[in-house]
């Protein structure tokens, strides 16, 4: 992506060698700023891998409109569930000979360990089971100002003033504040949580998802695909947003397709709530089971893609 590209095509030019690869996600192949790069690597192997993992598509576009690329004969496709190998072989008109499962590269335990044993943790007084997760989400089309402002209410009422329980709140990365009006910003989160409480019934944290919720008893979620890290952790999670009572409610991915229970109002999520506290073992279990179902277990799938693409594997 161009707000991610620190090195001009120009500048490669005379440093690619017919031994350099190319690693980058296909999906991206006719980006302007792709498209320069792929002509330095022509005659060289090419490997992808996308680079957000999103099966909705897979599953539900039988027929996906077919998109012209270049490399289609020239790279090898890394995908993370079974339904992206047909998705992938009609939509860019690749021969399934180059697409491989490798299941979720980061959910390697090798890597799970490492992420822990490297990152910061809590505070003393968060560092346990007492504490709920909360993954925020920015305002969009998905998640209106006012339905984020009674979602985080509700896990307030909920977890910190009815169960006496702590919440960490982990941001979106574009997520500092929230632009209600052009020219206004609010911190809800401090308005929500309040300001004197911060350190003591609710923070702000930024260690990386794998590590946040080693041994937590309850993530919640905002939406997105963090869901998937959650549930290779084993904790309970689901995803909340509180929709007003005659709001058409669209079904994310993730509820949809059964990898995590999705609720809309303060009465559902106290129902699962009771639920949660009676047999949470059970909610992750029901969890692990549809991650299964989709994604394939690898003792080291990196290892695995770095092996292959190192002995240069590549289907000629």
């Amino acid at each position: 992506f161009r707000k991610q590209y620190k090195i001009k095509h120009e500048e490669l030019n005379c440093t690619i060698s017919k031994n350099d690869i190319l690693f980058y996600d296909v999906a991206t192949e006719n980006n302007d700023t792709m498209t320069d790069i792929l002509q330095l690597f022509e005659n060289n192997n090419k490997y992808s891998l996308p680079h957000a993992v999103t099966i909705q598509s897979a599953i539900e576009d039988k027929s996906p409109a077919l998109v012209n690329i270049n490399n289609k004969n020239s790279v090898q496709i890394y995908v993370h569930a079974k339904c992206q190998i047909k998705f992938y072989e009609k939509k860019y008109n690749i021969s399934v000979n180059r697409i491989h499962l490798v299941g979720i590269p980061r959910h390697d335990h090798a890597w799970i360990k490492k992420i822990q044993e490297e990152s910061p943790k809590l505070p003393d007084n968060f560092d346990d089971e007492n504490t709920v997760i909360v993954i925020s989400k920015r305002v969009s089309g998905q998640l209106s100002f006012d339905e984020k402002v009674e979602t985080l209410k509700d896990i307030k009422k909920i977890f910190i003033d009815r169960l006496c329980m702590r919440v960490a709140i982990k941001l979106h990365p574009s997520e500092n504040k929230e632009r209600i009006f052009r020219h206004k910003l609010d911190n809800i989160y401090e308005d929500i949580f309040g300001m004197n409480n911060y350190g003591l019934t609710w923070i702000y944290s930024n260690i990386h998802v794998l590590a946040l919720c080693k041994g937590k008893k309850l993530v919640i979620t905002l939406g997105g695909c963090v869901v998937y890290d959650i549930i290779a952790l084993s904790v309970p999670c689901v995803e909340y947003k509180n929709k007003k009572e005659n709001a058409k409610i669209i079904a994310t991915q993730f509820v949809k397709h059964g990898f995590v229970e999705g609720v809309s109002n303060y009465n559902e999520l106290n129902t699962y709530v009771e639920n949660w506290r009676i047999n949470s073992s059970q909610i992750s279990k029901a969890s692990e089971n549809t991650y299964r179902k989709f994604f394939p277990l690898f003792d080291d799938s990196s290892r695995m893609i770095a092996d292959e693409i190192l002995n240069n594997k590549i289907v000629n």
